[in-house]
């Protein structure tokens, strides 16, 4: 379960974030996962909560976009979209298709309460 990793890789992130910006909390994470990149969504989540008591993220709330899966024909060229790397090409039907797009997550923006410059009340984001 490689989401775990990749919960804690977000949170060393964020965390580092938090010390080069001087704030305090974060309201909100907005994350993209591509739909070939083997990671699912809803694990991804239940591993930030796990491991998010006592961080700067503890109590944000997260927002998890899905990026289609894009696949290049070895073949013929085509560019198609899939959900999945064995999809076959919708224009010659061979398979072994290359990946060309939505394999991979990343972090978007990283919405934040009490950073040192902002004005009190007010919501920044950190992209």
């Amino acid at each position: 379960m490689h989401e775990v990793s990749l919960a804690e890789n977000l949170i060393e992130c964020i965390e580092q974030q938090a010390q080069k910006n001087r704030f305090e909390r974060v309201e909100k994470i907005n994350v993209e996962v591509g739909e070939l990149s083997c990671v699912d969504p809803g694990a991804l989540e239940f591993a930030l909560q796990a491991l998010a008591e006592g961080t700067v993220i503890e109590g944000a709330s997260l927002e998890i976009g899905i990026v289609p899966g894009q696949l290049q024909c070895r073949a013929c060229r085509h560019t198609y979209h899939a959900n999945t790397v064995y999809t076959p090409c919708p224009e010659c039907h061979q398979t072994g298709s290359k990946k060309i797009g939505g394999d991979d997550a990343q972090l978007i923006a990283i919405y934040v309460a009490n950073c040192e410059n902002e004005t009190p009340g007010e919501n920044s984001a950190i992209r």
